[in-house]
């Protein structure tokens, strides 16, 4: 499985986002994780995260503030337990380990 990740934030002008990988090969029940760095938002600035399954539409799955302590999580999602999300400061990283994939 191939995995990418799609960051939208609001406000561009300034912000960057430095992701080491753009892709992701795992087998099936592993785990891959999905780093990147986040940097020159605002305290109104958001990081939104979304996922497409094979097969399905574009769906937002949480979104996280500059000055957020933890993501929202869209309802959708609020049940699946395949990922977990870790805020370290600027960094913010993502595991997977069910089948479905993210976009870039």
């Amino acid at each position: 499985l191939i995995y990418s990740l799609m960051f939208i934030t609001v406000g561009v002008l300034g912000q960057t986002v430095e992701q080491p990988e753009l892709s992701w090969i795992k087998s099936q029940n592993k785990r891959a994780r999905i780093s990147c760095i986040v940097t020159g938002l605002q305290s109104d600035n958001y990081v939104h995260w979304y996922q497409q399954k094979d097969g399905e539409a574009l769906k937002r799955i949480l979104y996280v503030n500059k000055g957020g302590t933890s993501p929202v999580y869209n309802d959708n999602v609020r049940e699946a337990k395949d990922f977990t999300l870790e805020l370290l400061g600027a960094s913010c990283c993502l595991w997977k380990n069910e089948s479905w994939s993210l976009i870039k």
